[in-house]
Order: C-alpha cells, then structure tokens, then sequence
C-alpha cells in the first residue's frame, strides 16, 4: 500500500521543483516598481518558486538612473530594458512552465502560496488561469466605475474559489489580462504568438478580445477567497488608450520620481491586510524615508533568526548580529507566532538592516523556509534566538566561504555551552569534518545523530537549488536534510572561527523525544533504500556476491536498530526502531543466489506474483492475453484484471474463466496510470507482472523472470531484452524490439533526457512491489505513466535485463494509448524540463564532468540543452507537436545570451 505521506511528499517535491516566470510591465514609475517587489517579497510566501523580471522602458537619464539603483537593491530580479517588446514578452514567458503577469502599480496586500495557486490549475485543468485580483471582496468595477455581482463560487481548496467565466461580466468576465494573474505557459504563449503588440497595453486588450473563443476549453477562472492584490491606478505613463486614473496631480509620475531622489518610498506596511473592494482601487500613498545607503544597498549575508516566545533571550541575539565587524548583512527575524513580549522587542530596533516578518506559529523549519524565501543575501547564516555569537563571527566565516567558492556547507568546529545566564557551562560541542561527502551517510546512519552543526552555519543560497526547502518538521528536520542530501552538498568545516555560543535549554525543541525518536527512526529506514550498500555499511564494499552484499547492509541495520533502540544517543523511545530493527532482520535472508531455477516456497494465503492486466474496451483481444497468463507452467500467481471502464463486452469476455487465480475489478473509466495504482494498492504478491490486455506470452515466460529474480535479489526491475511485435491477428511482423542493458541505473537520466524515450519496457517487466515503497505511485497522467516513473525515480530503482526469457508478444494496434501523440509530446516534454530541475548537469551530459571553469560548463550545459530540445521538436522519435519542445529550447536559448566570454570561448574549442 503506497501511504498517503509518500503522496504528499511527492507532490511537495512536484511542486518545488516546477518553474515560474514573474514577468513585471514598467515604465517610468521606479517609486511604484519598487513597491510592488517589495510587496510581492513580503507577501508571497513562496517567492523561492519564482523567478522575476521586470521590462521596462525610461523615458530620460532620471528614470534610467532610478532603474539602476532598483536593480542594484533587487538582486535577485532581472531587468531588462525594452527593445523588442513582443519578442522579449515571449522570451520571458517561454523560461517558466507557468507566467505570472504583473504591472508596475500593483500591491500585494496578502500573505499567499504562489504553488497553492499552480496546484490549482494543475488539478483544474479546464481553468484557464488563476487570478490574484479576484475575490468575494472584489465588488466595484474602477473603470466603469459600477458595482459588480458576484459569480456563483465552487469552493476547490482551502481558500481557493472556481467559477465560470463565460457567463459574467466586468472584472470577472475577463479571464484574460496582465496584471496579476497566472496561466500555464503552454496555454497562453500560442495565443500570445498570434498577436500583433507592442506595448502592454495592446498585449492585454488583444488578449482579452481572443478571449472568447477558448470558452469551450477552458470556461473557469480560479481565484483565492480573498483577493491578495490590487492596482493603485495613480497616473498614467502611456499613450496608447486612455485609462482612468485617480488624476491627483501630487502623484504624477515626474513627482513620485522626484520623491524617490530624495529618497522616499511607499510604505507597503501601511497596506498591509488591506481588503480592496476591487480589482483597482485608489488609495491615497502613505511614504516612508530611506537613507541613500538603503536604496541600493545588496546584503552579501542573510542572517536568519528564527523565534517564538524568547521574550528573555532574543535581544542578546539581535545585539551580538549587530555588533559583527562584517558589515555587509541583513538580520532576517521570522516570529513563529509569538505571544509575550518577543515583537515589541524586535520593533524597538531601529537599525535599518533588521528586517522582521511575523506569521501564525507553525514550527521553526516553516520559519526557517521563510526565511529562505525572503533572503536577499548570497550567503544565509543560521543564528538561533536563544544563542549570540562573538563580534568577529561573522567576518571570518565569510572570509573562509570566499576562499572556497566550491563549498556550498561551511560550519564551525565547535559551539561554546552557556547556561541561561550566558555563563559557559565548560562544554563544548565538537564536529567532525566532512570534506569527503562520502563518508557523511554511514555516520549518519550508524550514529543517528549530526556531526554538522546547523546553527552558526553559513550555507550558500543556490544550494537550496539542488535540494529544495527543509521538511517542516516538529524537530530534527536539520538531521533529515542531510540524511536525505548528503552527496548532494560540499562541505567544509572552518577551524579559525570566532565564539558561537550556544544556550542549552531544558524546554528547547530538540526535548520533544518521542516526535524526534520516531523521525529519525523513519529516516534512518528511507536511507537503506536511498543510498548503495556500501555508503551506510563500508564493510559491503568488500562483498562481492550481490545476494550477500545486500544480506550484509540489512544485517547491518538490522543491528544498527537495535543498538539506537537500546537508547544510543538519548533515545527514548525504543520501539520505533525495534520497529524497523526486525523489517530488516526479515530481509537479511535471501534464497541462495546459485540457484539457476529456485524453488520458490508458496505461501498459504499471497501468491508469489501479481499478475497485472490493465485494459479498456479490449474486448476482442483479452481473452488470449488471459490464455497465455492461465497457461504459465510457474502457477504461483494470481491474475488481477483491473477494467479502466470499459464499455464494451470485456467484462462478459472475463467472466468465461472460472479459474480461482483471477479478481477481475471494475472501476469507472480514468486512466491507464490510475489503474495501474489501483493494481498497487490491490496486490497481493511480491513480485509484479505487466502483460498488457492487447498482449500475450510464452508459457514459460513467468518461470524464467522469476528464475532470474531469484538469482538478483538486490534488484527491483526485471525486463526483458527484447519484444515481439505481431499485428492485430496476433502473428509476428517479422521484427524484434531489442532493449538496452542498464547495469548502472546512473546512465538512465542521460539517456531518457537524450531519446525522450525509454530503453527499458514496461510491458513485460517484473517488479518488486517493495519498489513503489520508495518511487510512489504512478503518476496519474493520461499516457506514458511508465516513462515519467523512470524519469522521476531513475536513480531510486536497480534494474536487470533478462537475456533468457519466453516471448513477450506486442499487438501493435493504432487504437494503443501511445497513438495520444499530442498529450503524449506535451507530458514528455514537461518532464524532461522537470529533470533538467532535478538531476546534476553530469547525469544528463557526462562529458562536462572534467570541465573546471563555471562559466563555460553552464555555456556547454546550456547549448547541449537546447540542441536536444530542437532535435525532439523537430520530430526525433515520432514527435509530432514539436513546440511543446520547442518552448523549452527557446528558454535555453534566451538564457544562453547572457553567458560568460570564457563560456564563449570554451565552446568555440570543443
């Protein structure tokens, strides 16, 4: 049974992981631009997930110079400077799977997910977008300056509305538009391509006139409950139509520009919570004066202080931050939730790099992704609320990551104890070190406990891009990032540093035993399957026989549970990990791997296999697919015949065989992928068997595969080297597909991202149903489920080709699910921009592995990724809607303009 926690897992890392292009419109209004990026900072909870960019245009050297000091401020932003706008539109949109359209007067007034909102329209998908303007609140219409009715709402999530469009009127008749609303890119660019447009002004008016004609695809509009932007309609800077505007001549453009030379800007604070009435609103601006160092001031360091409820303790934090004789940082506070006295303390700090953001408790890992979310810094250094550190912490810390710019982890030797009077205990915390990564797993695991600090740690910001945000766990959640990540981060530990002190507290989180022992417990357990044998136990690495390799790994946990269980290193709570301590004292024993053809033991009440047969309306060819299972001279199996709906006379077909070994389900029609999970939740053998309801196999077919299972108990996917293809009446085209071997499943991202197809089949193929305990379900798509698990869990899954097998006969039909070409070349192509996110650039192209200089690597990555976009888009292994590829090669393209010189000249070499 695949648990609902491995569901949710792999929809948070889906989501993570899934590109968003921010695509800001300004001109000549910096004071307002500005308060639109610092809004959307404050307000979007999520901001990691996107990445911005602003177009703009200036009219005079005032607004340029102004432009300059924003981009300065805003590192994190890309701006570009108007030239060709359409083009650049397109461009811009094309780099994200999904487009956030924004003006240079809007304000965000509301705490939101941005990924709440891409959910939506993934689980939604006759939505043609998701509106951050709309909600029950939105009742007036500015531009016609009447009150509006509100649509008839579905409520869909927590907080989150769906309508009807097609039938309404006003702001809620107009699905499509620029200023605060996201689509899929997919979607809208092939519209955005058709029209002729200059300005944004135009691209929204075309847009809304082209509107109509995608009612029948997509009739409904998603919105939060309660809208979480608006428009302040101040002036106008444009020419082209003429808007309404509030017309309060001390807000035209020339005088904000004016207040934001001498350094005043819009208080966003003050706006904080505000409900509109509507889509546009005017409101009077309410500023706030920053010294000239604030404007463009760009912290290389983000110090994260992550509090509740230290009332006694913070302020020693917060004045050892800012008595660093480093000067380049900003002290980031997020206050989970407190209730005494911790907020006043923090406002009564006026200094201008103290920045404080407050939010409902949760826990401090959701602290510490917010953090990680609003962090402008190139470094984050974690500095806990209870703790200080000495004045030159900071400078040396620094010093060192700057000299190891290859190092994404760097953390000090050891941490000082104090007691609550800030009294050194005359303890020390002392860590190992671990510039060998490789040596970090097995401590991990046997020791079930860190030899990485995590406070006083300085941790580079695009490390985060490899593994994603922190589980938002209770406790512990530091000890599972680097159980789950330990290869993945360059470490160094620095012996040169200054005084962190450490308060050891008796009510600290790290005492909530039972959350914490049953965490760990669970972690260490996902580790056996995450890491090869000889990572958690070196000894494997001596063992050459796989059977007792693996026999020794789990021997070895096995052990290793006991000795935590037994209370190693504070546990408390044994029996989490007697728990895992017997699962694998259980898998310790395996049958002897010199048997050619096992005798394999039945037992009472499960089948040894599951034989899988998925079908729909296949009611003319199922019944020779059952023959051939019901022939098999192995009998240890059941058949489980989930029916997709069908509503033809399949099921008739399936009640003619009265034999025991068949369940035949039923369930209504969705997809091949759902019923596959189906057959997962409802199987009941060890091991399971793909014959397709179109296909049939030799008698002795189910024999030889588990022959060769018995022989390979360390692997979780058995396939066979080649497939017979016979024609509708079932006799062979004289043709054979041959399958490649992939002893080292690390080869596999390569060459999937490569061929954008597959050379291991799913018909045919026998697993261990333990492997879906790791990869999860099927992703539940309308085709080729089996090439999106792979190009997801590749690195998870040990496969094995069988060389001695009976035939596997495919009926190639025109009617097959692979005939859905065009979802088929949008999923594919979806995918392999998803791995690009997910994998090393050396998994995809191994030969830039022994390339040394950054910028030249990104440059061949980047033109290796967009030549292998072009060739799929240009109709390699039977594409047929090429621009769904075609979108992804003209985002590497764009990115490949900025690329370095020496990246340049490195390519003209090789």
């Amino acid at each position: 049974m695949i648990s609902e926690e491995m569901k949710t897992r792999s929809m948070k890392h889906e989501l993570t992981n899934r590109k968003i292009a921010g695509l800001i419109f300004s001109r000549d209004r910096a004071i307002q631009l500005c308060a639109v990026l610092e809004s959307f900072h404050a307000r979007c909870r999520d901001r990691h997930a996107v990445a911005l960019y602003v177009l703009f245009k200036v009219s005079d050297e005032m607004n340029r110079r102004q432009y300059d000091a924003l981009k300065k401020r805003f590192a994190d932003v890309t701006f570009i400077e108007e030239t060709h706008f359409k083009q650049q539109t397109i461009d811009i949109a094309a780099g994200g799977d999904h487009v956030l359209f924004m003006v240079d007067d809007n304000l965000f007034v509301r705490d939101f997910h941005i990924e709440q909102a891409i959910a939506g329209l993934q689980h939604h998908p006759e939505a043609i977008g998701f509106s951050l303007r709309l909600g029950r609140n939105t009742v007036h219409n500015y531009n016609r300056n009447v009150r509006m009715t509100l649509p008839e709402f579905a409520c869909i999530d927590t907080g989150v509305l769906k309508y009807d469009w097609t039938s309404e009127r006003h702001d809620f008749g107009y699905p499509l538009e620029i200023s605060s609303s996201v689509y899929r890119t997919a979607d809208i660019l092939p519209l955005i391509r058709q029209l002729d447009f200059a300005n944004p002004n135009l691209l929204e008016g075309l847009m809304a006139a082209n509107a109509r004609p995608l009612a029948a695809r997509w009739p409904c509009l998603l919105c939060f409950d309660l809208s979480v932007t608006f428009c302040n309609p101040l002036n106008m800077v444009q020419t082209v139509c003429t808007n309404r505007t509030g017309g309060d001549a001390r807000y035209s453009a020339r005088n904000l520009a004016a207040l934001y030379a001498d350094g005043w800007r819009i208080d966003i604070a003050h706006y904080n919570g505000l409900i509109p009435c509507g889509c546009h609103q005017d409101m009077e601006l309410v500023f706030r004066k920053e010294s000239a160092d604030t404007t463009v001031a760009v912290p290389l360091v983000t110090i994260e202080m992550i509090t509740c409820n230290q009332e006694k303790y913070i302020r020693r934090a917060i004045d050892s931050v800012l008595a660093q004789t480093y000067p380049n940082f900003e002290l980031l506070i997020v206050d989970d939730g407190s209730t005494d006295a911790t907020p006043r303390i923090i406002a009564s700090y006026t200094d201008s790099r103290v920045r404080c953001i407050f939010q409902e408790h949760k826990n401090r890992w959701a602290g510490t992704n917010r953090a990680l979310a609003e962090a402008r810094g190139r470094y984050i250094l974690a500095v806990d609320s209870d703790d200080f550190i000495a004045s030159d912490y900071l400078e040396k810390m620094v010093a060192f990551a700057e000299k190891h710019p290859d190092v994404d982890y760097v953390y000090p030797a050891e941490l000082l104890l104090v007691d609550p009077q800030d009294q050194p205990t005359g303890a020390r915390w002392q860590y190992h070190d671990f510039a060998d990564n490789r040596l970090l797993p097995h401590y991990l695991f046997d020791q079930g406990h860190s030899p990485i600090p995590y406070p006083g740690s300085l941790r580079r910001m695009t490390l985060f891009q490899k593994t994603g945000p922190y589980d938002e766990l209770p406790n512990v959640a530091d000890f599972v990032f680097l159980c789950r990540n330990a290869l993945k981060i360059s470490f160094k530990r620095v012996a040169d540093h200054a005084t962190y002190y450490y308060r050891v507290l008796t009510n600290s989180l790290s005492r909530n035993f039972d959350a914490r022992d049953r965490t760990i417990a669970r972690t260490l357990h996902e580790m056996v399957a995450l890491y090869p044998p000889e990572a958690l136990c070196p000894a494997a690495a001596d063992v050459d026989d796989p059977v007792l390799k693996t026999a020794r790994l789990h021997q070895y946990a096995a052990e290793t549970f006991r000795k935590h269980a037994a209370g190693y290193h504070l546990v408390k709570n044994g029996d989490y990990f007697r728990h895992y301590a017997a699962l694998h004292q259980q898998e310790s024993h395996y049958p002897p791997s010199a048997a050619a053809h096992h005798t394999w033991h039945k037992q009472e009440t499960c089948p040894l296999v599951t034989v899988e047969m998925v079908t729909y309306n296949n009611a003319r060819y199922i019944g020779r697919a059952i023959e051939s299972v019901l022939a098999q001279t192995c009998t240890e199996f059941e058949l489980l015949i989930v029916d997709d709906g069908s509503t033809d006379d399949t099921a008739d077909v399936v009640d003619r065989y009265a034999d025991s070994r068949i369940r035949y389900i039923r369930r209504p029609h969705v997809s091949c992928a759902a019923a596959r999970n189906h057959v997962l939740r409802a199987a009941r053998g060890t091991f399971i068997l793909c014959v397709d309801s179109d296909d049939f196999i030799g008698p002795d077919y189910l024999r030889k595969m588990l022959a060769c299972a018995g022989q390979h108990p360390d692997v979780d996917y058995f396939y066979p080297a080649q497939l017979t293809p016979v024609d509708a009446s079932g006799r062979p085209d004289g043709k054979v597909w041959r399958y490649s071997d992939v002893p080292d499943n690390r080869a596999l991202p390569g060459y999937l991202f490569h061929q954008a197809g597959s050379p291991i089949p799913n018909p045919g193929s026998l697993k261990r149903r333990s492997m879906f305990d790791r990869t999860g379900p099927y992703d539940e798509f309308e085709t080729v489920e089996d090439f999106v698990l792979l190009c997801r869990h590749a690195l998870k899954i040990r496969f094995k080709r069988v060389d001695d097998h009976a035939a596997y006969f495919y009926r190639r039909l025109d009617s097959g699910l692979s005939r859905k070409a065009e979802a088929r070349d949008r999923i594919t192509s979806e995918i392999l921009s998803e791995m690009v996110q997910t994998y090393p650039a050396e998994l995809l192209l191994p030969q830039i592995a022994s390339v040394t200089d950054h910028a030249a690597k990104q440059q061949l990555y980047l033109e290796y990724l967009a030549r292998i976009f072009e060739k799929h888009a240009a109709g390699y292994h039977m594409v047929r809607h090429g621009r769904y590829f075609k979108k992804y090669a003209d985002a590497c393209r764009f990115k490949l303009k900025n690329t370095s010189q020496a990246g340049r000249e490195m390519l003209q070499r090789a």
